[in-house]
């Protein structure tokens, strides 16, 4: 799961994810020994919750040692609204919980006057974990097991402040400079930056590409048009021309008398297809004409039903034979045309 499907998945339930994440980035940059993860959270009402965390170590300031506070830092779905939950997360065999710690109550909870009082507006992640490590650093909430106590009460009159004093010294490391803690949240950071960056080219690169193919889809449209433009000005073009032949036509007999012209004349077929059709549809002419005249003879009682059924059945076949053929003309000169133009 890289940094980003991270932070959608786990600031979901956060009605304020903008201001947690830029929190939980100025905290982890500042102390990089916490690292944000999501934790599972048992509530007061018994339900349990995955909050957003910062689990690790503080480094207490002392300028003769060096002592790791194991923590964890949860953040309920209303934060800032709300307080986080602060705890003690002592190893075993490892860490002992300071009795009677003024700022610890329960099972290791983190109480400091910072928290207790704390304002959404004005108080923030990494301003509270600098208040923890200055009050672990004047109080340490834990000690380092020591080897000759081990973890039973034999001696119950032993002193604790020895016990502390010994553990410290045996936990002595030397502190890392400014320069060095620097240069580590630098290298955090960069590896974050390169993973979203990385993240943000395979986006762009996939846009890049979706774009591409649009482009394509583009050109091909405009090549159609273009096709298509020059089919219609063509079409235009024989539709002006044959609108002009016809308008002088129209001119030139407009004078004319009707009755000297011959119907043969004026509807004159130009090719076979043309010249079959027209003999075609005078035929489905001819034939409703005759079933009407069959109809009147009927009626008059001029034919018998028997010679009426014949004809009709003869010129009903006659009639489909016809629709079908006329249908097959149709459709040859239709898919002429298209080849045409």
């Amino acid at each position: 799961m890289n940094l980003i499907q991270f932070w959608n998945q786990a600031l979901q339930k956060y009605p304020n994810r903008n201001e947690v994440k830029v929190q939980i980035d100025e905290a982890a940059i500042t102390f990089p020994d916490l690292l944000t993860k999501t934790s599972a959270f048992r509530l007061t009402n018994g339900m349990v919750e995955n909050l957003v965390s910062l689990i690790g170590d503080l480094v207490l300031k002392h300028p003769n040692y060096n002592l790791r506070v194991p923590i964890g830092i949860y953040l309920f779905h209303n934060y800032p609204q709300q307080q986080p939950a602060i705890y003690l997360l002592p190893k075993q065999n490892i860490h002992i919980v300071r009795p009677n710690c003024p700022f610890i109550k329960g099972r290791g909870q983190v109480q400091i006057p910072y928290l207790i009082n704390w304002k959404p507006i004005d108080h923030n992640l990494v301003t509270l974990i600098q208040n923890l490590v200055e009050t672990f650093s004047k109080n340490p909430p834990i000690i380092m097991k020591n080897k000759d106590f081990g973890t039973t009460n034999n001696n119950q009159n032993f002193n604790l402040k020895k016990i502390v004093a010994k553990t410290i010294t045996k936990t002595i490391q030397k502190p890392k400079t400014k320069k060095e803690l620097l240069i580590e949240k630098i290298k955090k950071r960069l590896a974050e930056l390169n993973e979203e960056n990385e993240k943000i080219i395979e986006e762009l690169s996939s846009e890049q590409l979706q774009l591409e193919k649009n482009q394509e889809k583009i050109s091909s449209g405009i090549q159609s048009l273009q096709l298509q433009t020059n089919n219609y000005n063509v079409l235009s073009e024989k539709v002006e021309n044959l609108d002009k032949t016809l308008t002088e036509w129209i001119e030139t007999n407009k004078s004319k008398s009707l009755d000297n012209i011959d119907p043969d004349q004026i509807l004159i077929p130009i090719d076979i297809l043309s010249k079959q059709m027209l003999e075609l549809y005078a035929r489905g002419c001819a034939i409703d004409d005759t079933l009407y005249y069959l109809n009147k003879l009927l009626q008059n009682g001029n034919i018998s039903v028997t010679n009426y059924l014949k004809k009709i059945r003869s010129l009903s076949n006659e009639e489909f034979m016809t629709i079908e053929l006329a249908g097959k003309v149709f459709r040859i000169q239709q898919q002429a045309l298209s080849i045409l133009y």
